[in-house]
């Protein structure tokens, strides 16, 4: 009997053993799978879209656009080609605006490795400056162009937002479908005073009459400006430049230099005097015609504001041929540094005015 009860006492005890082994067993393997939940399957990852030499302020609006359409927006400045410091494999698609032409072997050497690296990168041009810059890429088809890019980039901040969307249907496989860019604003007289564009001349003298601005006895100013720089790239330099003029005692508009009407505006606007804010198209012909003084608002990127008025450099030598040099043969003077970027280096920036710069320009205009 005792034997029996020995017996049956180990065999419950041994039971018992099991059940809380594998009870602790239970409890280890479900902590474990707290502690280690199963991975999801990885997400396709957003389509990442390099923007390089675009105008100051564009890209500030392409990245405000890129979560809602779907999409990565990097920028890439100037020093990043400069010192070759960027991967181009990383992206699915390269636009390029502007290129530097001191910068030309660089450009390739990165695109090469880039698409060797990622064979499905695909580069445009959306100005067609890169043809020129880089012809070799070009005539290989490894720089491509479409006109419908062109179409979209730089006059609104609602075609940048349908930029973006072009891009993700048409090249990178996105849903949805292609919106057609809105009209772009193409010529008309600004003032920073008034909402929306002048069409006419006779609209800006209407509203100087209505705003009691006085007109006689006053020089009359206007400061050329292209339409992507008014409303991206140079807004505040413009509201400066008009601002210090009529601080000056002067009567003063800005005008979209490349419009249809911009000649015949200016014949019937008759100014006193011209601010160019960049290079002009403008022939000898007309300005001969026009007779009177051209000066400019020159602008930098390289450096920034804060750099350039302690070094003894001056402007970098791209900058020199295209904003004197070239302007000069047009019948250019008193070329003046009216704006730069806060951070330098070719950033994405728009231009800022310097101020004191802004009233030296206006008072040498007015001399």
């Amino acid at each position: 009997m005792h034997l029996g009860l020995e017996m049956e006492v180990r065999s419950s005890v041994n039971s018992n053993r099991i059940a809380i082994t594998w009870l602790l067993l239970s409890v280890a393997t479900c902590s474990a799978a707290e502690t280690n939940p199963p991975t999801n399957p990885p997400t396709n990852p957003k389509p990442r879209i390099a923007f390089a030499g675009l105008h100051g302020g564009v890209f500030e609006h392409l990245k405000s656009y890129a979560v809602p359409v779907g999409v990565d927006v990097v920028f890439l400045d100037d020093e990043k080609f400069g010192n070759e410091s960027v991967d181009l494999s990383q992206f699915d698609l390269l636009l390029l605006q502007h290129t530097r032409s001191e910068y030309r072997s660089n450009y390739k050497a990165l695109i090469e490795a880039g698409r060797a690296g990622n064979p499905k990168l695909r580069v445009f041009s959306i100005s067609g400056l890169a043809e020129k810059d880089l012809p070799e890429l070009t005539k290989s088809g490894v720089i491509e162009t479409d006109p419908t890019i062109a179409s979209y980039y730089g006059n609104t901040p609602e075609n940048l937002r349908r930029l973006l969307i072009y891009l993700g249907v048409t090249y990178l496989g996105q849903p949805g479908s292609v919106v057609a860019p809105e009209p772009m604003v193409a010529s008309g007289l600004y003032h920073p005073d008034h909402a929306g564009m002048f069409d006419q001349v006779a609209d800006w003298k209407a509203w100087c009459q209505e705003s009691r601005r006085e007109t006689k006895n006053r020089p009359i100013v206007c400061i050329t400006v292209h339409s992507t720089h008014l409303m991206f790239q140079q807004p505040r330099v413009v509201d400066s430049l008009i601002r210090e003029f009529e601080n000056q005692d002067a009567l003063a508009v800005a005008i979209i230099d490349y419009g249809d009407d911009y000649e015949d505006q200016m014949l019937e606007l008759h100014p006193d005097v011209v601010v160019h804010t960049c290079h002009s198209r403008d022939s000898v012909a007309f300005r001969n015609q026009l007779g009177v003084p051209h000066t400019h608002s020159i602008f930098f990127r390289q450096q920034s504001i804060d750099d350039w008025q302690i070094s003894i450099e001056g402007l970098a030598s791209s900058e020199m041929a295209f904003q004197i040099v070239g302007q000069e043969l047009v019948g250019a003077i008193e070329p003046q540094i009216g704006a730069g970027t806060i951070h330098g280096g070719g950033s994405g920036e728009a231009f800022v005015p310097v101020p004191d710069r802004i009233e030296h320009l206006v008072a040498r205009s007015l001399a």
